[in-house]
């Protein structure tokens, strides 16, 4: 069994009001600290977005990853990324799984996991090869939401789908082809008699409480003052074997200075693309990486 305790990643959250400092706060990380890194989304549509928006603003070579991609784009982009002809990666949760990249220097989430262990799974490909990284997650207020609509959405499609069941196996069966992929599952199970409703039921509201549990935990670490790494830690019932650990979190304290910087003038940010340059520069004086 693997420790969750990388001693070599920097926990850190950053806060925004709104999408676009989220973006500006990005920009600021990307513009100080080299990759290789990974910017996870749970959006494939916002990662599209984010990824030709660093290609407008920047000299960076960045590159979009979800499941909608055909197999050969997938590997072509896993590749590229391997052999370092990527500097930045934003996906979806579809990449990073058989992905062992030793120097991938940061893991940003762009948007809120849905639990500490899908947190700790992505955040983990960063520093394999025991070198300095940093693990940022960009929160903005109610990001939870998206998390909590999928939830009910689900309890929604399963009484959406009780609702028919007593009636007869053709209507059902016509139903499938206006059904969602959750629902159909449910369905073939029944006809198939593999569980009864009432059994998807309980295991659906099981799983339902168990999702509100992993969302409060995460909203739980965002919020945390006190050391995250400890909290992360004690979350997963280990101990810290390494007490002291110079870089560990954005409440204990990072020193900056000891990641690799972007250093030469091609590979900065190029600031005057960018609209309201004042309002932003005055901005950088405000957050601290």
């Amino acid at each position: 069994q693997y420790s969750v305790d990388r001693p070599n990643i920097a926990y850190q959250i950053v806060k925004a009001e709104s999408d676009i400092e989220k973006k500006d706060q990005l920009l600021l990380f990307l513009q100080k600290f080299a990759g290789p890194g990974i910017i996870y989304f749970s959006s494939r549509k916002k990662a599209v977005e984010v990824s030709r928006w660093i290609q407008q603003v920047s000299s960076l070579r960045s590159a979009f990853y979800h499941g909608e991609l055909s197999p050969i784009e997938r590997r072509t982009l896993q590749k590229q990324f391997l052999s370092d002809e990527l500097d930045v990666l934003c996906a979806t949760s579809a990449f990073g799984m058989g992905i062992n990249k030793a120097n991938i220097r940061y893991v940003i989430h762009y948007h809120l996991p849905n639990s500490l262990e899908d947190y700790l799974q992505e955040t983990g490909r960063a520093g394999r090869d025991n070198k300095a990284s940093q693990a940022v997650l960009f929160y903005q207020k109610d990001d939870e939401t998206i998390h909590i609509h999928l939830q009910r959405r689900v309890i929604q499609s399963f009484y959406e789908l009780q609702s028919l069941m007593g009636k007869d196996k053709k209507l059902i069966q016509e139903y499938l082809s206006l059904a969602d992929d959750l629902q159909k599952k449910w369905i073939s199970a029944s006809l198939k008699g593999d569980q009864t409703l009432a059994e998807v039921k309980n295991k659906l509201t099981e799983k339902n409480r168990e999702k509100k549990e992993q969302l409060q935990a995460m909203l739980d670490y965002i919020h945390f003052k006190g050391c995250r790494r400890e909290f992360l830690l004690t979350y997963f019932d280990e101990e810290q074997k390494k007490k002291k650990i110079v870089n560990c979190c954005d409440n204990c304290g990072i020193d900056s200075s000891i990641y690799p910087a972007l250093v030469s003038q091609d590979d900065r940010i190029e600031w005057n693309k960018l609209e309201n340059s004042q309002k932003r520069l005055k901005r950088l004086f405000l957050v601290e990486i």
